[in-house]
Parts: C-alpha cells; structure tokens; sequence
C-alpha cells in the first residue's frame, strides 16, 4: 500500500457505503480523505438477502457476520506499515452508518465515527423502512414466515443481538459525529432519533430532507465531517508532511471483507 511522500505513518478512514455496496455517495469522501492526507479504504459488504431455507437466526448471524468484516478489514488496514494505528476512524452512510454504529461498539480501535442517516433498533428499520431493497425483503419474510408485520418486528427484536441501540452505551460520545435526515422514511427518523439518545446525544447534524435527498445533499457537509475527524485526530503525533496525499484503496479481491 504505497503512499505518496514516504513510508509516514499517515492517519486512516475505513468506509462503508450505502445499501448495495454503492460507491457513488462515498466516493467522493474517499477522494477528499486521501487529499487531506490520509487513507480512505471502502469496504464492501454481500448484498441484503434472507433465504427461506434458512432459519431465522441467520438475521442475527448475518448482521454479525457484516461486522467481523469489518473487523477482519481493519485488521487488514493495520498490517500495513504506513497507517497510523493510534488515528483510525470510520465514516457510513445509510446501511454503511448502521454498520459503523454496531462497528463502534464493538472495535476500541477507532477515534472517531460518523454515521450518516444511521438509525435503530434493526427490528424497527427493517420492518418500517420504505427502501424498496428493504420493503421487498420484509414482505417476502412476512409470506414465507405467514405472520403479521407485527409479529415479523416482534420476532426480530427477540433475535437481533447485535442492534446500533444495545451497543450504544459503549460508545464515547465525544467520538461520534451523526448526521440524520428529518424527514427520513428509509431510515426512518424516530430511529435516528433513538439510536442519538442511545449513543448519549452526540455532535449532530440534522438534514431538513428525506434520506435520498439528504445522501445527496452530504457532500456540502463534508468540511464539517473533515474538521470532526481532525479534532479526533489530534493530539496523536503527526508524521506525513503537510500537503501530502494520503491513498485510496480497497482490500485485494482475496481478502476483501
């Protein structure tokens, strides 16, 4: 993982997009990461799926197995010798904010988190959402399981173990910047609102949007995104020279989280 300037041991920034794996709203971010000098790593995840032939608990299990990810793409960022352990820090939106949040309270490895147009519990988001990808899956679970929505959000919140709200407490305010759409229906906003209270009501942005607009709207943020992950940043010693670009990078294929 070459960077430009030296071996210096550069600050880092792991990104999860959008619902997908989209990389169209995080991209930029990326570009004006590595321009302040520091690493942006995009990290992918497999698409929303639920399989019939399966039994429920592979909710709990996928949404688990979406942050050892994570952790396993961190550990793969660490290994190289020009990322500065001490000054890593994450950035999602949408499905890659709710990602972070659960991230957060689990990996002490991180200084900084902002979560964008992020929300909880799962169980609520997942049966109240009105993205499509979503809405879709919901129903196809409702047919399979042949109970009532309610009984579908009832049933998730009995499984989902690993949920942003449960995980909240352990996170340090002070780390996290949110940025929630007021208007929100695919994230829907009293979400927002619930997983803010549970994270002790952090630094926040309020976007007066719904959520499509709003991820549209997040590249007017980002000087205030950049200028949170500076505080965070600091009081680390900062090797790479000022001006310096910082690198834009994905894990190899193989291990690709």
């Amino acid at each position: 993982m070459a960077t430009r300037g030296g071996p210096a041991r550069r600050p880092a920034v792991v990104i999860s997009p959008i619902l997908g794996s989209e990389t169209a709203f995080v991209t930029s971010f990326a570009e004006r990461f590595a321009r302040e000098g520091w690493h942006a790593l995009v990290v992918f995840r497999p698409e929303i799926a639920y399989d019939p032939a399966r039994p429920f608990a592979q909710v709990e299990e996928r949404i688990a197995d979406g942050v050892m990810r994570r952790v396993e793409a961190l550990d793969w960022l660490l290994a190289h010798d020009d990322v500065d352990a001490a000054r890593v820090a994450s950035f999602g939106i949408s499905a890659g904010g709710i990602e972070g949040a659960l991230v957060a309270g689990v990996d002490p490895r991180y200084v900084g988190h902002v979560l964008g147009l992020a929300g909880g519990p799962l169980a609520d988001v997942l049966v109240d959402s009105d993205e499509d990808d979503i809405r879709r899956m919901t129903d196809r679970v409702v047919a399979t399981l042949r109970v009532p929505r309610e009984e579908l959000r009832a049933r998730l919140r009995g499984s989902i173990r690993t949920d942003p709200v449960d995980l909240a407490p352990r996170v340090d305010p002070a780390a996290v910047l949110l940025v929630l759409a007021r208007r929100d229906r695919a994230v829907p906003a009293r979400c927002g609102l619930a997983l803010r209270d549970a994270l002790g009501r952090p630094a926040t942005i309020f976007l007066p949007l719904g959520h499509y607009a709003s991820i549209l709207f997040l590249p007017f943020v980002a000087p205030r995104v950049v200028e949170f992950l500076r505080r965070r940043f600091d009081g680390v010693p900062n090797e790479a020279p000022p001006g310096s670009a910082g690198t834009f990078a994905r894990p190899p294929s193989r291990s690709r989280p």
